[in-house]
């Protein structure tokens, strides 16, 4: 923590405070306001259907939790192309060990409004689930999302191990 300083602290109307911290070349946004308590999908896919449902590239965010289940932080971590990101976790299990976070869920839409998951979703999920293991961090769910509905990974159990 001695690298980190704390470069701006603003305060607005919906924000308490807003702090950004710089490490090396990353830079940190925390907001912190009124934090919005994970309960179960149904009560929070709306929030990211509204957020990225009607973008017409494919978005992928993140939302990072700290124990309580409440989203300390969240972000857009990749923008892509009409029909795919090109997505590492490094940037996600980065973003998540600098606010702390001990939870995910991730986020993203497919502009054709299909919302099956493809082979490569499902991949990159079940290796970033075992990534973030290793950081003591839980990937809670994955949703893929259109302006009025959602598919949840964490409902259909395809962040189940392969050995379980």
């Amino acid at each position: 923590m001695d690298n980190m300083k704390k470069v701006q602290s603003v305060s607005e109307e919906n924000m308490n405070e807003v702090q950004i911290f710089e490490m090396g070349r990353i830079q940190v946004k925390a907001v912190q306001s009124e934090k919005i308590k994970v309960s179960g999908s149904e009560s929070f896919a709306p929030v990211l259907e509204e957020s990225i449902g009607n973008s017409t590239q494919e978005v992928l965010q993140g939302l990072f939790m700290n124990v309580k289940n409440e989203v300390v932080y969240k972000q857009d971590l990749f923008v892509g192309r009409v029909r795919g990101i090109n997505a590492s976790p490094y940037q996600i299990v980065q973003s998540a060990i600098l606010v702390n976070a001990t939870h995910i869920i991730l986020a993203h839409n497919h502009p054709s409004g299909c919302l099956q998951p493809s082979q490569e979703d499902i991949k990159f999920s079940k290796k970033l689930k075992e990534v973030l293991s290793h950081f003591d961090i839980i990937l809670l769910d994955h949703f893929i999302v259109s302006s009025n509905s959602y598919f949840s990974f964490a409902e259909h159990a395809l962040l189940k191990n392969d050995h379980s």
